[in-house]
């Protein structure tokens, strides 16, 4: 049976991914939020505003139909800003297949509680999918990614057969997926990368040296 994808969100990582899973020839539909901006994506064949110069597969489309998109697939990704996850969860919960699995691409936490992505999943979709919750996370340059370019990810779950399925649905020649069962480090990993990368920027800024950037 051929699975099914379908990507939450038309940020330019949810862009990635939609265009690395058509180029495997996988069906695959991103839900857009307004009718209006899925005409626009489908019509230029390209996410002009977060991606342009990337074209579209032609097993890529763009709907706004939550019931359409999410209903019928296998594999539901969510790759929206982590303030808005909740939300988006809560949009699409009522169309979700029980027997989907659903990953969290996002990266962050959500405030004030500071809850990660896959807890929000786990709060907001019955205990009988829980099983089925991956996250993604590595040093993803969603640009040169689509462009190609070689690069890596981890996708971490409780369950083996779901992690393999989302590491066999993204593999390229060119983007090698790892599988994981630390779902919590492969979230915070994710998350507390940017402050590490603002510590090294300021320091290189002061002039502080690379020791200064060094754990003792």
């Amino acid at each position: 049976m051929t699975e099914t994808v379908a990507i939450v969100g038309t940020t330019t990582w949810g862009t990635t991914l939609g265009a690395i899973l058509a180029r495997n020839d996988v069906p695959t539909t991103i839900l857009a939020r307004t009718a209006a901006e899925a005409d626009l994506l489908n019509s230029h064949r390209e996410n002009r505003r977060f991606l342009p110069g990337i074209s579209f597969p032609k097993t890529l489309t763009v709907s706004s139909e939550p019931s359409q998109v999410v209903g019928d697939a296998d594999l539901v990704i969510l790759v929206v800003p982590s303030e808005h996850f909740r939300q988006n969860v809560r949009w699409i919960a009522s169309a979700l297949s029980p027997d989907a699995t659903v990953v969290s691409a996002s990266k962050g936490l959500e405030l004030p509680d500071a809850n990660r992505m896959s807890q929000i999943l786990e709060e907001e979709l019955p205990p009988s999918m829980h099983e089925g919750i991956c996250v993604i996370s590595g040093p993803n340059l969603a640009r040169e990614i689509a462009e190609e370019k070689p690069a890596a990810t981890v996708v971490a779950g409780r369950n083996d057969d779901r992690t393999a399925l989302v590491q066999e649905l993204l593999m390229s020649p060119t983007f090698r997926v790892y599988t994981s069962d630390d779902v919590i480090g492969v979230e915070l990993g994710g998350t507390l990368k940017n402050i590490i990368a603002l510590g090294a920027g300021i320091a290189d800024g002061l002039a502080m040296g690379q020791k200064s950037k060094r754990l003792p």
